[in-house]
Order: C-alpha cells, then sequence, then structure tokens
C-alpha cells in the first residue's frame, strides 16, 4: 500500500522537495533547534519502527534506534525525546547522536491498573516534557488519557488533567507559559475539543468545541 513519505516546503507553499524516495513509511518528523536536521520514526518490514534523522537535502541519514516512534528534539539540540515499548510504553530520552539511550518514564503494568505513555513534547526552557499517560480509569471503567509533565530528570511527575477535562496531545507554547492539549469529558461528547492550560493545570479554558485533532503550538 502507499506510505507516507518526508517533504520540506517553504513557509509560503513553495519549492516542495521530496526528502525521501523508497517503500518505507515516514511520519512524526521534528526538527532540531538550529532548523538543520530533522528526527523522524521509519517503519519498515513487518511495521517495525525505528528513529532516525537526516539532513535537510535528505543527505545525512542516520539510524538512531531499532525501535522506537515519536521523536522530539530538545531546545538546545543535545536530547531526543521519544517513546518505545510493546507492552509497556513509556518515554525515554537519548542523546541527538543515538547514545546514552535510557528511560525516563515508568509507567506500571499490572493487573489492576495498567499505563501508557506516549506523544513527548519538551517545554521551551528544556526542563521538563510534557506527555500523554492511557491508564484505566475506575470512575468510567475505560481507558483514558491525561496529559502530565516530568522533569528530564525523571523526577517531579505530575499530572495535569483532571477527569472531566482528560487530555491527549500536549503541545508547549512558545514562550512556556500554557499548555494546549486535546482534551474534554469522555462521557460528554459536547465537552470535547481544544484546551489550554497553566503548566501546573490551572486556568483551564476550552479553545474549540466537538472533534480536533493534534495541536501544535510551534514558533521558531
Amino acid at each position: 500500500g502507499l506510505c507516507n513519505q518526508l517533504y520540506v516546503i517553504g513557509a509560503d507553499g513553495t519549492h516542495a522537495r521530496r526528502l525521501t524516495h523508497d517503500g518505507a513509511c515516514y511520519r512524526d518528523p521534528s526538527w532540531s533547534p538550529g532548523g538543520q536536521q530533522i528526527v523522524f520514526a521509519k517503519e519498515g518490514a513487518l511495521g517495525k519502527e525505528s528513529i532516525w534523522t537526516m539532513k535537510l537535502d535528505g543527505s545525512g541519514l542516520r539510524q538512531l534506534t531499532d525501535d522506537g516512534d515519536n521523536p522530539a528534539w530538545s531546545p538546545d539540540g543535545r536530547t531526543i525525546a521519544f517513546e518505545r515499548g510493546v507492552i509497556v510504553r513509556a518515554i525515554w530520552l537519548m542523546d541527538a547522536s543515538g547514545a546514552n539511550q535510557r528511560l525516563l518514564t515508568t509507567p506500571v503494568q499490572r493487573l489492576s491498573h495498567s499505563e501508557q505513555d506516549f506523544q513527548p513534547d519538551w517545554s521551551p526552557d528544556g526542563t521538563r516534557i510534557a506527555f500523554m499517560r492511557m491508564h484505566d480509569d475506575n470512575r468510567t471503567k475505560t481507558y483514558v488519557s491525561d496529559v502530565f509533565t516530568v522533569r528530564k530528570d525523571g523526577a517531579g511527575l505530575r499530572v495535569l488533567t483532571r477527569p472531566h477535562t482528560r487530555g491527549s496531545m500536549p503541545s508547549w507554547s512558545p514562550d512556556g507559559t500554557r499548555i494546549v492539549f486535546l482534551g474534554g469529558d469522555p462521557a460528554r461528547e459536547s465537552a470535547t475539543g481544544l484546551y489550554v492550560m497553566k503548566p501546573d493545570g490551572s486556568g483551564q479554558a476550552r479553545l474549540t468545541k466537538g472533534d480536533s485533532d493534534w495541536p501544535d503550538w510551534r514558533v521558531r
């Protein structure tokens, strides 16, 4: 079947250039802070994913991991956050070279409660990472998601969303004062949409109503 390829294009919609030309599927590109490289996930045979980097002209292709998805470059360019795991999905960090791969979050997996972590996004000052944690909700007896933050050393884990504003797909504002996310009460479809909140979870406000997908708050 058809697979997504990577392109770069000018902000005015001109000068589109294709970077990849094979049968693999590519997704989740993230710019390096200097704008000279892209990190991305590549899906190869049998759906196996790995993380790679390349230069903007398509050269310098380099494989960083044998698995993983949703890579995100830190603001200082030194570290890449990504998600990894088969049974338990967690957030990992590695050096921009692919070295020093280490576990950042430790979601639990047991019969009474299970967790999975996805979609890391760096704060602009590089000190914290927002991410989405899916977990069992005893109130609704369903699998729900909430937005968490954690420091880059793995300490200070904090949940920001509450039962009536479940959250996913967090993205920091460029000045670090707010986080936009997809939220709402799973039991009330009319309450779903895009929300913003302060980094401590306070001041939650809905921006849109109804279906929305993958908010991204970026100024480069």
